[in-house]
């Protein structure tokens, strides 16, 4: 079951979303995620082919002033995480997608996997991919993202909720 307005706002209160610059935007079945001011890039990319997943370092830039913002050109992509730090209890899950207005842009916001786990704690890294012939301009917390928010069944016992390499991210993570 998807959660609705009222039942996000009551969790909410429990502090399962915290942003530091503002209060969180709930829609009807949603929460409004932002953008954070660090954005990460491999660079050098590597020549040489590998087998995924495997560590590279990033290249972090971090935008202090907004609206100097982080230009993302044609058909490239940056790691970016949510302004937003997510406590997921272990009774819900979340899927992240694209905000309407930036996909029909063709900026994508991919999650690093799409679903948010019950356990995790952390920011939440995504990929933004540039699919336009557009330039770019991502202001650190401009609204990028929804997370909806949906009940399990059953609660996950604690020992399996998420306890990963990715748990108290605080910006972007790279592949690891």
């Amino acid at each position: 079951m998807i959660l609705t307005r009222r039942e996000i706002a009551q969790l909410l209160k429990k502090k399962i979303v915290s942003n530091p610059r503002t209060e969180p935007a709930i829609d009807s079945i949603s929460i409004t995620l932002h953008l954070g001011n660090q954005f990460a890039y491999y660079e050098p990319p590597t020549t040489e082919a590998f087998v995924p997943p495997m560590e590279m370092p990033l290249t972090y830039d971090t935008i202090e002033r907004p609206e100097d913002g982080y230009i993302l050109l044609p058909n490239s992509t940056v790691l970016a995480a949510s302004e937003e730090l997510i406590t997921m209890p272990l009774n819900l899950m979340g899927l992240m997608q694209t905000r309407s207005s930036l996909a029909r842009g063709f900026l994508m916001i991919h999650p690093s996997a799409g679903h948010i786990e019950p356990g995790y704690k952390g920011a939440l890294t995504f990929e933004l991919v540039n699919l336009s012939k557009f330039h770019y301009k991502l202001v650190p917390g401009m609204p990028i993202a929804k997370l909806f928010l949906m009940q399990l069944a059953s609660e996950v016992p604690q020992e399996h909720g998420y306890n990963g390499r990715y748990q108290n991210a605080k910006g972007p993570i790279g592949m690891k």
